[in-house]
């Protein structure tokens, strides 16, 4: 008899198994957001509203301005605003680059913990 009711279970047990697979699943696997400390600093904060603001209207004044000197724009690049301005062309309202920055800057970015620099100073980065 014993043997009769474990059989008649077995069904039961395989299809618990495969219900809760994808719970179990799931839960080993968490997904990582994109951390982003923007909140942390709040001229900073206030600089990347600004900044979405521009992107939005395309503002190549304010993209310029916030622009460092010495801007790499790509992974061959000379560097420089003048090779920023030939790769990207903000003055373009189409240009790829703007709605690629939004998304960079949307992902949010983290403050660099460098122990050997010693300027004092600290790096924000974004994705």
């Amino acid at each position: 008899m014993m043997l009769h009711h474990s059989r008649s279970l077995r069904p039961l047990c395989l299809w618990l198994v495969l219900a809760f697979f994808p719970l179990t699943f799931f839960a080993q696997n968490p997904t990582y957001l994109p951390k982003d400390e923007v909140y942390l600093d709040a001229s900073l904060d206030a600089f990347v509203k600004d900044l979405l603001k521009a992107i939005d209207s395309r503002d190549k004044h304010f993209l310029n301005d916030a622009l460092d000197f010495y801007v790499v724009s790509s992974l061959d690049s000379e560097g420089g605003l003048d090779d920023f301005k030939r790769t990207w062309s903000p003055e373009n309202d189409s240009s790829l680059m703007w709605p690629l920055m939004e998304r960079v800057i949307k992902l949010g970015g983290v403050f660099l913990k460098d122990s050997a620099d010693q300027t004092g100073r600290y790096q924000f980065v974004f994705p």
